[in-house]
């Protein structure tokens, strides 16, 4: 299992050496969401008191690994949409709608992203509409998971390559770099006509820019996202 700590590294639970790290877990295996009671999908829990002998002692891991857990986890049956009922203490039944025109992987990812930041005790109404909709504008053009694993394989490979079809059109082999580096912009823009605030939209134009000291909002979001 991954997540991060509170300084932006990512960990992974399970028999290692490294130093414990001591924060209450947001799940445990087959349990059930506190907020919503649907069955949590990314869980983990960590006893503080464990010594670091223990098999729950968390180790820091790469980003690409962390990746390829979630193209592992992805691979298995295809979880059902979000209900709309989950959705309408954060979004409008307009917002809700569009954020069922994304694929239930994508929607699911939404979902633990608002739980993640609900755990945290952040209740901000502009930050929990743009954990649902961050990823919004991958609607628009929906890719396949072989093309998001391009897409992962060509930034950390082919890093300048990838950022120079990032900025092409969607179509052929760069449309998946495309709508992995564009979509937070398509997306700010769908949620504003589905009447999001400005300050949820500019969360969502913004999730993948660099880390802003002086938004905290954002870098919630940009964490919640890394780990979800």
């Amino acid at each position: 299992m991954f997540f991060s700590d509170p300084y932006g590294r990512i960990w992974a639970q399970g028999d290692f050496s490294s130093p414990p790290f001591k924060r209450a877990g947001v799940g445990v295996p087959g349990s059930h969401d506190s907020i919503t009671g649907r069955s949590t999908g990314f869980q983990w829990q960590y006893n503080a008191d464990k010594s670091p002998d223990s098999d729950v002692v968390l180790q820091k891991t790469s980003r690409l690994q962390y990746r390829l857990y979630q193209f592992r986890r992805a691979l298995r049956a295809a979880p059902d949409p979000v209900p709309v009922a989950d959705l309408l203490p954060y979004l409008t039944p307009p917002q809700a709608a569009l954020l069922g025109r994304m694929q239930p992987s994508e929607q699911e990812h939404a979902f633990h992203v608002l739980r993640c930041l609900v755990a945290e005790g952040r209740g901000d109404p502009h930050l929990l509409a743009a954990a649902l909709l961050h990823d919004v504008g991958k609607a628009l053009y929906p890719l396949a998971l072989w093309e998001r694993a391009l897409v992962v394989l060509g930034k950390k490979f082919l890093p300048r390559l990838a950022s120079r079809w990032g900025q092409g059109r969607p179509r052929g082999l760069s449309r998946p770099f495309a709508v992995a580096a564009r979509h937070p912009a398509w997306g700010a823009d769908l949620a504003a006509a589905a009447g999001a605030t400005a300050r949820a939209c500019d969360l969502i134009r913004r999730h993948q820019s660099a880390p802003v000291a002086d938004d905290p909002l954002l870098a919630a979001l940009q964490a919640a996202d890394d780990i979800s």
